[in-house]
């Protein structure tokens, strides 16, 4: 059986098990048949845009967290669609939100076209406080679709939930 369907009672057709090479400009045309063959009654051009939402992401310590290594930390997410604009990790202590840019990294399937990012970052502990929470996020296209790693905490007494819900005040 093929990716189409069509339903003759709402004429609708239906791409199945859409992949990021279906994305594109598409054309309809109805016609009629008449005495003298087809008479073209309607023509219209759709845009198939795809987006695959990346896995939630992850970060994962690189060394120990300790005031003298510093914070040594990787983030990485998979199978997305389209390529993020950029990732970056939110530090956020008792008295401030720091955020720090990535490089990222970017690996694409040549089979899938879906997207593998990554970033790293290592900056010294912040003097002011013995606990520091982490949340990676990435940045998609302009409309401002962000994916955010659960909170990371290099102390005990942190609370995950209360700064998930001070960065979304933060920035809405």
């Amino acid at each position: 059986m093929g990716r189409t369907s069509f339903d003759q009672d709402n004429w609708t057709l239906r791409l199945h098990n859409v992949q990021i090479k279906d994305k594109g400009s598409y054309q309809c045309f109805i016609h009629h048949k008449g005495p003298r063959g087809f008479v073209p009654l309607f023509q219209m051009t759709s845009e198939l845009s795809v987006f695959a939402n990346f896995s939630e992401p992850e970060i994962s310590p690189l060394s120990n967290i300790t005031r003298q290594s510093g914070i040594n930390l990787t983030c990485s997410s998979s199978q997305g669609y389209p390529q993020p604009i950029r990732i970056s990790f939110w530090l956020k202590t008792k008295n401030s939100t720091v955020e720090h840019d990535g490089v990222m990294e970017i690996l694409q399937d040549n089979d899938t076209e879906l997207y593998n990012v990554s970033t790293s970052l290592s900056v010294p502990f912040p003097d002011d406080t013995s606990n520091v929470t982490i949340v990676c996020v990435i940045y998609m296209d302009s409309r401002e679709t962000l994916f955010f790693s659960p909170p990371f905490n290099t102390g005990k007494a942190a609370s995950q939930g209360n700064f998930f819900h001070q960065v979304l005040y933060t920035n809405a």
